[in-house]
């Protein structure tokens, strides 16, 4: 199934604490009427004090782990203790420590 896909990183954003990088996968299908399907990624790594990795806990993640989400990311932010995440629609979503 790999091999029918291309992965480009589309943005990554790093602080001290935590890393999140968002990915772009292209698959392409063998259908005659079938576009290229193409979907990012959002994952995260790192401290997780504040809730900055947006996985609904406070768990310290030491690999990349894909977050789940309702809308396409196309970029993201890392500071300290907050994380911010840009939608395709340009809707803005934050975890952790906002102040």
């Amino acid at each position: 199934q790999l091999e029918n896909c291309n992965i480009d990183i589309m943005d990554l954003s790093a602080c001290k604490h935590h890393i999140g990088i968002i990915c772009r996968k292209q698959e392409q299908l063998h259908f005659t009427s079938a576009k290229d399907i193409i979907s990012n990624c959002l994952y995260v790594w790192g401290a997780n004090k504040y809730g900055q990795l947006g996985l609904w806990d406070f768990n310290e993640r030491k690999s990349p782990t894909f977050v789940e989400t309702d809308f396409d990311p196309v970029n993201i932010v890392c500071g300290h203790t907050f994380s911010i995440v840009q939608s395709f629609q340009n809707v803005l979503y934050s975890s952790g420590s906002n102040l």
